[in-house]
């Protein structure tokens, strides 16, 4: 059976979903209706191999700043 978490780590948890959702929301805004599907598939593979070489680096924040930048593009190309 799965035991709650402390409340200190369910706090930090939260605070880390906000600021990720809020920064996913921002990249996606920025997001041009217009832009083509095909520069944006480009980016996205571009920026995932970006981010997994900084999360291999210990970057841990660039890492996750950058996976916030894909997880944005593709909502918008999804």
């Amino acid at each position: 059976m799965a035991q709650a978490l402390p409340e200190t780590d369910r706090v930090g948890l939260e605070s880390i979903s906000s600021a990720l959702l809020n920064k996913v929301t921002h990249y996606h805004a920025q997001i041009g209706h217009n832009v083509d599907k095909s520069k944006l598939y480009e980016l996205e593979y571009k920026l995932l191999q970006d981010a997994k070489n900084l999360y291999h680096s210990h970057h841990w924040e660039d890492a996750l700043n950058t996976f916030a930048q894909v997880l944005a593009i593709v909502e918008k190309t999804r």
